[in-house]
């Protein structure tokens, strides 16, 4: 016999607090620590109009102990607001727009620093106008604890050559990845913490940024240095209608994924299953907004004019590994999902050890949990009465001449 034995209502956040969110990009550090540095969590909203695109990106620069930066390469030359962003703007928007798990439990007969896809660590970053050298410091803003040049390269191994003489250091392995975003009219923001920002803790501020034309995009290549496990991303999306991860990433539903599962399993566990389940390239919608909406709900938040660029907001989650950080992820519209974005997922939870007569219940997609083996000690049992009925069967067909 089954029971449910009771239903709990959960918001639902990929980020256990807010510090857990890092800098939108890779991270490097200039000597090897003894405490690792990484990015577990990363978040972004990115707004598009029809000739500008606006980011909000939370940078932390971790008090390492050694010097550190993020590089975040940009598709067009950013202009960046001095006036930082508040984390606790980004905390609440992330807040407003959970979604929901509702967790049933199954009981039978007797008895669970990093970056935003963007970066790399570093020293101090000269900011003094380089004249014609094939790497050029654009523009250098302070933006609270953080100071942000905006440099221009051309040549992979100029800028390679700039970082070193700056105090950046991007491993080896990671180099290529770094060089490839050198495109025509490109242009790459360094991070940096300034001098005057206080070293006994993280500088951690939201920081925006707008370019000229539409840059639907996440540049998750970048991500993978400095990337802790796994990292768990959310963007926020500001278009005209809702959008999707364009291929090779496929979108998967909240309904999708309700389904049976065993006890203690989480929203991460779940959502970083779906991504497995599509070899590393997959996002989770988890809802759809109308922003005005939004802005009323929010108040006199300094995110309301970056919400008010367009009418719809779109929230996209996937927890990611590096291994599987291979490829940018660019999004598209997606107008066949309008009003049918799903905002609750439906669990059940089950406890191994199923009694009696009790049928396990079935994971998302018709999947049943995996049988626990038999105990060695009753495999002679076994054995003994599969002889037993052989040998009934031969005398009833003995009996039947």
């Amino acid at each position: 016999m089954r029971i449910i034995a009771s239903t709990v209502i959960t918001c639902l956040a990929l980020f256990t607090a807010p510090d857990a969110a890092r800098a939108c990009g890779g991270l490097v550090t200039e000597e090897v620590a003894s405490t690792p540095v990484t990015a577990s969590g990363q978040r972004v909203i990115i707004a598009a109009g029809a000739d500008r695109t606006d980011i909000i990106a939370q940078v932390t620069v971790p008090d390492s102990g050694s010097s550190y930066g993020v590089l975040l390469p940009v598709p067009a030359k950013p202009t960046i607001s001095a006036e930082p962003v508040p984390s606790d703007a980004i905390d609440a928007l992330e807040t407003a727009t959970r979604p929901t798990m509702v967790t049933q439990r199954y009981v039978s007969g007797g008895g669970g620093g990093g970056g935003c896809g963007w970066g790399a660590a570093a020293g101090g970053v000269d900011t003094a106008p380089e004249g014609d050298s094939p790497v050029q410091i654009v523009d250098s803003v302070k933006v609270g604890p953080i100071v942000a040049t905006v440099l221009r390269a051309d040549e992979p191994a100029a800028l390679e050559a700039w970082l070193s003489q700056h105090g950046f250091v991007v491993p080896l392995q990671h180099r290529e990845t770094l060089t490839s975003y050198l495109q025509p009219g490109s242009y790459l923001i360094a991070f940096k913490r300034a001098s005057d920002a206080p070293s006994s803790a993280p500088s951690s501020v939201a920081v925006r940024f707008s370019m000229p034309g539409r840059h639907l995009g996440y540049p998750l290549r970048l991500s993978r240095i400095g990337a802790a496990a796994s990292v768990a991303i959310t963007v926020f999306v500001v278009d005209s209608d809702v959008v999707k991860a364009d291929v090779p990433y496929s979108t998967v539903s909240l309904g999708s994924m309700g389904g049976s599962v065993l006890e203690g399993t989480t929203y991460r566990d779940l959502i970083a299953r779906e991504v497995n389940d599509h070899f590393g390239k997959a996002l989770v919608i988890e809802g759809q907004f109308d922003t005005s909406a939004l802005v009323a709900k929010l108040g006199a938040s300094q995110l309301a004019d970056v919400l008010a660029r367009n009418s719809t907001l779109t929230r996209l989650s996937t927890i990611v590994t590096p291994d599987q950080m291979t490829k940018d992820i660019a999004f598209i519209a997606a107008p066949e999902l309008s009003g049918n974005v799903a905002r609750e997922l439906t669990v059940t939870h089950y406890s191994e050890g199923l009694e009696g007569n009790a049928v396990p219940p079935l994971l998302p997609g018709g999947r049943t949990p995996p049988a626990a083996p038999l105990p060695p000690a009753t495999l002679p049992y076994l054995l003994l009465a599969l002889l037993a009925l052989y040998s009934a069967r031969r005398l009833q067909r003995a009996a039947a001449r």
